[in-house]
C-alpha cells in the first residue's frame, strides 16, 4: 500500500452511476479523492464507519472510511513505522536504532523495547512478531511487549510474514522450507516443511484460522499447498509459472485459496482440487494485491504491458468487472464489508458492492 496509482477513476468512470453485472448486482462509486488533500476531520466523527482503509503515504499515514473521511491521521517522523491492518496500532523503528515502540492510534505509547528487528504487527495489533536482523529468528511478543505463546521461531532466511486479514493469526515461512502457523496468543498451531525442502516464496492464513495455504518451490517448479490447520495435512498443487518475486495469495474461511498466477488466477478448494481458474492479461514482477470477502474477490496489478488492471470476481470465477488504467503504474485494491478501495499513488477511491439479493 506505499507506492500505487495516480488519478485513478476520473473522467468517465466517475461519471458511470453503477456497474452491473449478469447476476443484477451493482458496484456504485462513493467517492473519489487525491491523497495530497485529504486532512483530518475536524470534531469527533459519531457515526461508526462501514469499512475503513489505512493509506500510507510519504507525508502521512491515515485511516479512511468509506466515505473518504480521515478519521485519524499520523505524520510521518524520523524513522519508519509498521501499522496493523486494522489502522488501531502501530509500530515506530529505525534502521539503525535500537528500540521499537508501540503505540495506539490515539498516540498513547503501549510500550518501548531494546530491539533492532523489524516488527510486523497483526491486524488488531494483538500479536507482534519481531524479525532479527540476519531472518534467521522471528521473537513473539504481545501488545503489552511481553514474550508469548512459543516465544521465538528458527529458520534460515525468512522470506514472508504474513496475518490473517481480520482476527490476529499469523504466518511465517523460510528458505529452506519450514513455515509456521500461530494464533493470536503466539502458540503454534501447525507447522512443517515444504516437499524436499523448497523455498517458501508466499504463505497466508484464513481469518478464523483453520486454513492455511503456501506458495512454494525452487528454480524449475512451483507449487500451491492448502493446509487443515487442525489437521496438519496438505498436498501440493503443480502451477505454471515459476515466480521469482512474491505473488498474490488469499485463503478464505472455507478454506478457498485463490492464487495468481503470472496470466491466470488459480482457485483451490479446501482439499487442495482445483476449483477454477481465470485466465487474465499477464502481470509483470511487483506488486499485486488479492484481498475478499464474504464470497467477492479482487484483484490489482501492473500488466506486462505497463497497464495497471483490476478485477472484481465472485466465488466460482464469474468476472464482475475489470478495467484497465492506461496511465496508472500501480494499483492496490481492497474489499471490506462489501465495499472496494481503490488506490494510486496520488488518489484513493470507494465503491459499494449492491448484492443482488439484498
Amino acid at each position: 500500500m506505499r507506492y500505487l496509482i495516480t488519478g485513478l477513476l476520473t473522467g468517465a468512470l466517475l461519471s458511470l452511476i453503477f456497474l452491473q453485472g449478469k447476476s443484477g448486482s451493482e458496484l456504485l462509486p462513493i467517492f473519489h479523492g487525491e491523497i495530497a488533500s485529504m486532512v483530518q476531520s475536524q470534531g469527533a466523527i459519531k457515526d461508526e464507519p462501514a469499512a475503513e482503509f489505512v493509506l500510507s503515504s510519504s507525508g502521512f499515514t491515515a485511516v479512511v472510511d468509506e466515505k473518504g473521511r480521515v478519521r485519524k491521521s499520523i505524520p510521518a517522523d524520523n524513522g519508519f513505522f509498521e501499522f496493523s491492518r486494522s489502522g488501531n496500532f502501530f509500530a515506530r523503528y529505525s534502521s539503525t536504532g535500537n528500540d521499537i515502540e508501540l503505540f495506539g492510534i490515539e498516540g498513547e505509547r503501549y510500550w518501548k523495547i531494546e530491539s533492532r528487528g523489524k516488527p510486523f504487527l497483526s491486524t488488531n495489533g494483538r500479536l507482534i512478531l519481531l524479525l532479527t536482523s540476519d531472518h534467521s529468528s522471528i521473537r513473539i511478543i504481545d501488545k503489552n511487549g511481553k514474550e508469548t505463546g512459543a516465544g521465538e521461531i528458527h529458520g534460515r532466511l525468512c522470506t514472508v510474514v504474513e496475518f490473517s486479514h481480520e482476527n490476529d493469526y499469523g504466518a511465517c515461512g523460510f528458505a529452506d522450507g519450514s513455515f509456521y502457523f500461530i494464533n493470536g496468543d503466539g502458540v503454534i498451531l501447525h507447522s512443517g516443511i515444504t516437499p524436499d525442502g523448497s523455498l517458501v516464496k508466499g504463505i497466508a492464513v484464513s481469518s478464523n484460522g483453520l486454513f492455511g495455504s503456501i506458495h512454494y518451490g525452487d528454480t524449475d517448479k512451483d507449487y500451491l499447498m492448502v493446509v487443515n490447520l487442525a489437521k496438519g495435512k496438505g498436498s501440493g498443487f503443480p502451477l505454471d509459472y515459476v515466480h521469482v518475486v512474491k505473488t498474490s495469495l488469499f485463503v478464505s474461511d472455507e478454506g478457498d485459496s485463490v492464487f495468481f498466477d503470472m496470466n491466470r488466477v488459480v482457485s483451490l478448494n479446501s482439499s487442495g482440487r482445483l476449483k477454477y481458474k481465470i485466465d487474465v492479461p499477464e502481470k509483470r514482477a511487483g506488486f499485486s494485491a488479492i484481498s475478499s470477502h464474504n464470497g467477492l474477490w479482487s484483484l490489482s496489478y501492473t500488466g506486462i504491458n505497463g497497464l495497471s488492471r483490476f478485477i472484481l470476481f465472485r466465488d466460482g470465477g464469474d468476472v464482475f468487472y475489470s478495467a484497465d488504467f492506461a496511465d496508472e503504474s500501480f494499483l492496490d485494491s481492497k474489499v471490506v464489508n462489501d465495499f472496494i478501495f481503490l488506490r494510486g499513488s496520488k488518489s484513493l477511491s470507494a465503491y459499494s458492492f449492491l448484492r443482488a439479493d439484498n
